[in-house]
């Protein structure tokens, strides 16, 4: 589990659970209204699509908005002394 498509997956993580819903939503309304009804578009390129695209948007979400929120994370992280 040290590979980097793994560790970079793990970033993404929580925008892929946040964002796979709504992207598997639209993207049932794109396959309906512009790709015929069929064994292999249905049960073979949804699946795939839906979860390339989650990744890549989680990708972009991550970078241009969870970033900003990590750094401000830092800044109200209360830090305790125990004196022993």
């Amino acid at each position: 589990l040290e590979g980097k498509l793994l560790k970079r997956l793990g970033t993404y993580s929580y925008g892929i659970y946040i964002l796979h819903p709504t992207i598997g939503q639209f993207s049932i309304l794109f396959f309906k209204k512009y790709i015929p009804n069929s064994f292999p578009n249905y049960e073979l390129l949804y699946p795939i699509f839906v979860i390339i695209t989650a990744c890549f948007i989680a990708a972009i979400s991550y970078e241009f908005y969870e970033k900003k929120f990590l750094k401000l994370k830092q800044k109200f992280t209360i830090i305790k002394n125990n004196p022993i």
